[in-house]
């Protein structure tokens, strides 16, 4: 079973994807910040991460660049974001996310394809 971690400030969200991944037979553990997140990361280790980018402590962004860069670790993240641009997309991808959601056209199938795709990206690797 792949474990997935979700990171995201909203209590909701995290719930709302929580159900979605784990009707799906996912493994699904929560972290409501980009420290915790890391932590759980590096100590515990996860197949795929959804990742928010506005939150407290650390933000996307940071939690982005010391995964990749600081920690060299390569699992796939899919940023998830209620404050998506086009900016923020092309930075997010250009920084080592393997795809980026907006939540406000996220649904369970679309989520659950994205994580589909980063683990056949990831096989190829």
């Amino acid at each position: 079973m792949h474990r997935v971690l979700i990171i995201d400030d909203s209590k909701i969200d995290r719930v709302l994807y929580g159900e979605w991944l784990s009707g799906a037979n996912y493994s699904v553990d929560f972290a409501e910040d980009g420290d915790i997140g890391l932590a759980s990361t590096i100590l515990e280790g996860a197949d795929c991460i959804i990742l928010d980018f506005l939150m407290d402590q650390l933000d996307g962004f940071q939690f982005l660049s010391k995964l990749r860069r600081l920690h060299r670790i390569s699992t796939p993240v899919i940023f998830l974001t209620g404050h998506g641009s086009k900016e923020i997309r092309e930075d997010a991808l250009a920084m080592g996310a393997d795809s980026f959601l907006s939540k406000q056209e996220v649904n369970a199938e679309r989520l659950m394809s994205e994580i589909e795709m980063a683990f056949s990206k990831k096989q190829l690797m």
